[in-house]
């Protein structure tokens, strides 16, 4: 019988991959049944403003739980487990896009030594524009609400960069008063591209 031992990297349970193409494929599946189903696309669509948004997933306990393990505790082992129910999906959905993703802080960026969002979006195979940077380092979830609204202006584009023609995503990981989408979004508007669509991997709520 044709099967594949993987581990689980969320739960490190053993498991086999019947599967005749991912047996095939040169890629582990990084994921046993039980997490995958615990990880179910909900593929939200809503608005902020005048913007169209597609977040993957609610913003739950386990989604809350991953988040922190990959971008608070530096476990980069997790980078391709929150796009792979749904990675050959966005594939399709997306296959002619260029990436931008929404910056963290530099002091961040240099502890774990990686952008976790870009990293996460990597996964996906595209061309990857690193365009928007943060004039200062502070953190977003530091903010109150109407700081948050205030914050627009630390963000900064490479304005040297033609993006005639280009389609660009905008990629976050986690939505709540939608501020800082707004901010690089309008940035982006600004260089004139043929198309811009935003996708977070969760939607959750901020309180004023």
């Amino acid at each position: 019988m044709l099967m594949k031992t993987n581990f689980c990297v969320i739960c490190n349970k053993e498991f086999e991959d019947f599967s005749l193409s991912n047996l095939l494929s040169k890629n582990k599946r990084k994921l046993c049944n039980k997490c995958k189903d615990e990880l179910s696309p909900k593929y939200i669509k809503f608005m902020h403003k005048t913007i169209k948004i597609r977040a993957i997933y609610d913003y739950n306990s386990k989604i809350k739980e991953l988040i922190y393990l990959f971008k608070g505790c530096y476990d980069y082992e997790l980078n391709s487990i929150f796009l792979e129910p749904c990675l050959w999906y966005l594939k399709l959905l997306f296959f002619d896009y260029y990436i931008v993703w929404v910056p963290s802080t530099k002091i961040d960026d240099e502890k774990r030594g990686y952008n976790h969002v870009e990293e996460i979006y990597k996964n996906m195979g595209l061309k990857m524009l690193n365009l928007i940077y943060k004039n200062v380092d502070f953190k977003q979830s530091d903010l109150s609400y109407q700081n948050r609204l205030k914050s627009i202006k630390n963000f900064s584009i490479e304005n040297d960069v033609d993006l005639t023609n280009k389609k660009i995503l905008l990629v976050d990981d986690i939505y709540t008063s939608g501020t800082t989408i707004e901010a690089c979004y309008n940035l982006i508007k600004k260089l004139k591209p043929k198309n811009i669509k935003v996708l977070v991997l969760a939607k959750t709520s901020l309180k004023k």
